[in-house]
């Protein structure tokens, strides 16, 4: 038995978009942006490379975030934990993934 490997969706049924220089601005708090970019069910993955500006002063929060293929667990990320890819005042606040109890 031969398995073929999936079909890719035709362009225009293809749901994903591939962007370049994404800016986030004008943030305050995450509650003050549209709850589709800024909420606990969001991801953010930044590929190898790319950097980031956070052009704000406060918290954006996402649900999961990605950097270079590491997923990173709940907490506050941006120029003071990884230089090498973010820039700006503003801050990404990660969702925590909740308590690990681990019984030896």
């Amino acid at each position: 038995m031969t398995r073929r490997p999936p079909s890719l969706p035709a362009p225009s049924s293809d749901p994903c978009t591939l962007i370049d220089d994404v800016r986030v601005s004008g943030v305050s708090e995450a509650e003050g942006v549209d709850a589709t970019l800024s909420s606990d069910t969001s991801t953010l993955t930044i590929e190898t490379g790319v950097q980031v500006e956070l052009d704000y002063p406060g918290v954006f929060a996402v649900g999961d975030l990605v950097i270079n293929g590491v997923r990173y667990v709940g907490g506050r990320y941006g120029t003071a934990t990884h230089p090498e890819v973010f820039s700006g005042p503003g801050v990404i606040k990660s969702k925590s993934p909740g308590t690990a109890l681990i019984l030896k």
